[in-house]
């Protein structure tokens, strides 16, 4: 069965571990898929919070900023475990 938010978790964990300026699919950057995938997402699939306000969690920090339209961190290493 789709499950968007399965999906959204896979879109994210992907774009995370890649630079963002990075094509990752159809001319969209590894930034722009993961600004997405973090909308749709409303638990953190890492610590179970809602969505993005544990602020001791590496995933919810790095995708509060996404959500915020910040700058994801250039080296691409934010393989923050998402499952």
């Amino acid at each position: 069965m789709f499950n968007p938010e399965k999906l959204a978790v896979d879109l994210l964990a992907r774009c995370i571990s890649v630079p963002p300026q990075t094509n990752v699919l159809a001319g969209m950057t590894a930034q722009d898929l993961a600004s997405l995938a973090a909308h749709v997402i409303d638990t953190c699939p890492k610590c179970g919070a809602t969505a993005w306000v544990n602020i001791d969690c590496d995933l919810c920090s790095t995708c509060h900023r996404i959500t915020r339209d910040e700058p994801l961190p250039s080296e691409g290493k934010t393989e923050e475990k998402t499952r």
